[in-house]
């Protein structure tokens, strides 16, 4: 009820139909509401209600033009989708799609008709051979050559993937001086070097094609790096910079700006990567978010055929804007955030 709420205060078609039928609707609109609000409210409060309304209204349209002019400029300015799409024919790709997040975001393609292929060094979590929609490759994706290989194998036996989804990834909470460098390897090979690798192998066809959608499963600590998770919020700042840069080649480099390009920033998330600290999570009131959630955010995000960078943060989400920020501020704000994971 409160997400509701706090939704419809930044919606401008209900503050401003509110505005306006308090300002200038008709009688039989308006002298209702003004009769119930002269019974609960004072006439100071009245006024300050619609002062109240004006600001909601004025931020409101504020927030839905932003959203508007992000779209355009991540899509070359272009309010249509170029491609043309045809579900049923498609082919994806999926980067740890064999559990969690991903696997959730493979049922949903296929359901749509996507012929999805998982790329994982673990077999899927379900049985898949009485699905056609889901192929599962064993890959170590950290392996150039087990990339190469594999990218080569699906372009044989599948097709020409036209959609890459780069989500698989590990995190485990650990300060600076007690991390491994055999880990420290492991988590840069697995949550960013292999999207290199990936996009290397699949990215060459949607060029050609004029036709792709990358997408990746970064996170909200793209924007924060916080005591404990240093070296994963590490990774998850070179993913937002690679799909930055990314989408700037496309456009400029290989003139194929119809290959889209998408980035995914869940907040905490309930899987095994926030498991060695969920309950100190819980302890701090942080809000943890479903792999149902996420993997809906992306599978829309797939759907509108448009790029996009998705902001789930729930209370969180200003942070995307940390960094522009007096350093004061990002100190305070760091200081809470990192005693969700040190505790």
């Amino acid at each position: 009820m409160t997400s509701i709420i706090k939704r419809a205060a930044l919606t401008p078609t209900v503050t401003g139909t509110l505005l306006a039928i308090l300002n200038y609707g008709p009688p039989r609109l308006r002298d209702p509401i003004m009769l119930f609000l002269q019974k609960n409210l004072s006439a100071t409060n009245i006024r300050r209600l619609r002062t109240t309304l004006k600001w909601l209204f004025a931020l409101g349209v504020g927030q839905t033009l932003n959203r508007a002019l992000n779209d355009l400029s991540l899509n070359n300015w272009n309010p249509t989708n170029q491609a043309v799409w045809n579900w049923s024919q498609e082919i994806a790709v999926v980067t740890g799609g064999s559990n969690g997040i991903g696997a959730l975001v493979c049922d949903r393609l296929a359901a749509k008709g996507v012929k999805v292929v998982i790329l994982d060094v673990v077999e899927p979590h379900k049985d898949i051979s009485n699905n056609s929609g889901l192929i599962f490759k064993k890959c170590d994706i950290t392996d150039l050559e087990a990339v190469k290989a594999v990218a080569e194998e699906i372009r044989r036996t599948v097709g020409k993937p036209s959609i890459l989804i780069n989500n698989a990834g590990i995190a485990h909470g650990h300060t600076i001086l007690e991390t491994s460098p055999e880990y420290l390897k492991k988590l840069f090979d697995v949550n960013f070097l292999s999207h290199y690798y990936t996009l290397q192998a699949f990215l060459p066809d949607m060029i050609a094609a004029k036709k792709g959608h990358v997408l990746a499963t970064a996170s909200m600590a793209s924007f924060i790096s916080v005591a404990g998770l240093v070296d994963y919020c590490g990774t998850k700042s070179a993913v937002l910079s690679l799909h930055e840069g990314l989408a700037q080649e496309l456009r400029h480099r290989y003139h194929a700006p119809q290959v889209r390009t998408s980035v995914i920033h869940p907040t905490w998330c309930r899987t095994t990567l926030i498991a060695s600290y969920e309950d100190a999570l819980a302890k701090a009131g942080e809000v943890v978010i479903t792999p149902e959630e996420v993997a809906d955010a992306i599978a829309k995000q797939i759907f509108s055929g448009r790029s996009g960078q998705i902001i789930l943060g729930g209370s969180l989400g200003f942070l995307s804007g940390l960094r522009g920020w007096p350093t004061w501020v990002q100190e305070i704000l760091r200081n809470g955030t990192n005693k969700s994971v040190m505790q």
